[in-house]
């Protein structure tokens, strides 16, 4: 299974892409017990690419792309920004710092979200383009320590 959208840098495009998720997987099992979990983490990825990567520049462009195999999904994200290094352990640090020390408390939440939705998430670059991959097995849920 191949899929792949290209999306105008402008909030609310990211519904179309969730809007397809849920006609792909909603009715057939293992699939369906992931499509929330897909849906919340595709949705926040392109807006972090549409505010942060792209920075709202109506030229630029996000593309999403899934592709399946037997067990598990993988969803690429990509804009034309300067990317950010991601771990695992830096999305949880970024949620264990109060809001009252932290000066930027409304950033970073998203990543935060993203890593506990996806069964694993990577960034890096190809083609000059910034890019976060997101993995969901389908038919186990793995809990993240």
């Amino acid at each position: 299974m191949h899929k792949r959208w290209r999306l105008d840098t402008q909030f609310g495009q990211e519904k179309i892409v969730m809007d397809d998720i849920k006609q792909l997987f909603s009715a057939s099992a293992p699939f369906n017990e992931r499509v929330d979990d897909m849906m919340t983490a595709v949705a926040e990825a392109c807006l972090n690419a549409f505010e942060h990567g792209n920075r709202m520049r109506a030229e630029a462009h996000v593309l999403v792309e899934m592709t399946g195999q037997n067990d598990k999904i993988l969803f690429r994200v990509t804009d034309e920004g300067t990317g950010f290094p991601y771990s695992p352990a830096m999305a949880r640090e970024r949620a264990a710092v109060p809001a009252a020390k932290n000066d930027s408390a409304d950033r970073g939440w998203g990543v935060m979200l993203i890593n506990n939705l996806a069964d694993s998430v990577r960034t890096g670059f190809e083609n000059d383009r910034f890019f976060m991959e997101m993995h969901f097995l389908l038919r186990e849920r793995v809990h993240h320590a």
